[in-house]
């Protein structure tokens, strides 16, 4: 996942993401509780401003925390995975290859971010120790508007910001293989129009674009 500039209006925002679970089935139920980890692009008040952060949806209370000390900049290459580790624990996990820092969270234990040349061991920002997950069954790769409130049945949709295009590339899951279809890409519409289009999804990878 390559990072834009971001271009937009004084005050609007963009997340970029990778997850598991949280699809809505057709026949009802979802797909498993939603985890997953990114990055924000914000305009506030006219200025940019980025930040890594990793949510689970629903959980109780409702996870959704910031990494702090994680400099992002426009055109940074970031890597981000969901994944369950060997111990059974879920781990969400930021790399910027840019800068060599990871923004790791791992669940009953903590989130905080480490240095890609260290141990792997990471400086902790805060506990999950009450957070578990129980794993999902689909797997996403999102740039959308999202939502800002107290709490997910009260937030509102930012307006979107213009993040340029964000290109996802070297997409993996497990199990595979697979590929993804026309109907698996989903386009915003904002007030009526046409705001952000992914592309044809091609060797591993697709890119999604601002249209607004």
């Amino acid at each position: 996942m390559h990072r834009p500039t971001g271009r937009s209006a004084p005050n609007a925002g963009a997340a970029e993401w990778v997850g598991t679970g949280g699809v809505p089935w057709p026949t009802g139920g979802t797909s498993g509780a939603l985890l997953q980890t990114g990055i924000n692009t914000d305009c506030v008040n006219g200025v940019q401003e980025d930040h890594a952060w990793f949510e689970e949806l629903p959980s109780t209370p409702n996870t959704s925390r910031s990494f702090l000390g994680f400099p992002v900049s426009p055109g940074d290459s970031i890597k981000a995975t969901v994944f369950q580790a060997t111990s059974g624990a879920w781990e969400t996990k930021v790399d910027d290859l840019t800068i060599g820092l990871s923004a790791v969270m791992v669940t009953g234990e903590g989130w905080g971010v480490a240095t890609d040349s260290g141990d792997g061991t990471f400086r902790g920002q805060g506990s999950t120790a009450g957070l578990s997950y129980s794993g999902g069954y689909t797997a996403e790769w999102i740039v959308e508007d999202y939502g800002q409130g107290a709490s997910p049945e009260t937030a509102t949709l930012v307006p979107l910001a213009d993040y340029g295009t964000v290109t996802f590339t070297d997409l993996t899951s497990s199990p595979g293989p697979w590929t993804l279809s026309p109907a698996d890409s989903v386009a915003i519409f904002q007030g009526g129009s046409l705001t952000s289009q992914p592309s044809a999804f091609s060797n591993d990878g697709f890119s999604v674009s601002y249209t607004g």
